[in-house]
């Protein structure tokens, strides 16, 4: 097991992922709505605490740990390093994509238009209006390899638990590294 200690407030990060997954809705409430609570998240992030990794003998200092690294956890990852805010991504499995890395099956493709599935920073030609899911992918990867989000990424790392330690102020993530 180890333990990282975080000062960020949890609520931020998973909020957004929150962000991040309804970006790909069309309702103009949603949207309005997702850019009031995106830039309010983003003002938030600048001013966060430091993060320390603490079982790292080095003592890394964090300001934003992602967890996974599908669309959502890239997409931050992404923000985060073009903004200068130090970042580690926790991903349980051996590559990126989330559901797009695992999820393979006859015919598993994207069921809304591709261009929704599309950062907006980093536009795709894609083959088909509703690209297959080898080709989400490679997209992903390729956004993740551009990018150098590699590098943060703590991959096989399974997040056990977080809990608020009250008297330290911080929040304790316990992992269980798999296969390392």
């Amino acid at each position: 097991n180890n333990d990282y200690i975080i000062s960020t407030p949890l609520y931020i990060v998973v909020l957004f992922f929150f962000i991040m997954a309804c970006l790909f809705t069309t309702t103009f409430i949603t949207i309005t709505v997702i850019i009031i609570v995106s830039w309010k998240a983003y003002c938030w992030v600048l001013h966060l605490n430091e993060t320390k990794f603490a079982s790292n003998p080095l003592t890394k200092q964090f300001k934003v740990i992602i967890l996974g690294s599908g669309f959502g956890g890239l997409n931050v990852a992404i923000e985060c390093k073009k903004n200068g805010i130090p970042f580690m991504v926790f991903e349980k499995n051996d590559k990126v994509g989330g559901t797009w890395a695992y999820n393979d099956y006859p015919g598993c493709a994207c069921d809304i238009p591709a261009h929704l599935y599309t950062y907006s920073f980093e536009p795709n030609d894609w083959k088909s209006k509703y690209p297959e899911r080898s080709d989400i992918q490679k997209y992903i990867e390729h956004c993740a390899h551009k990018y150098q989000i590699y590098e943060h990424i703590k991959f096989n790392t399974l997040v056990k638990s977080i809990k608020w330690n009250k008297k330290m102020n911080k929040w304790i993530v316990i992992t269980k590294d798999e296969g390392v």
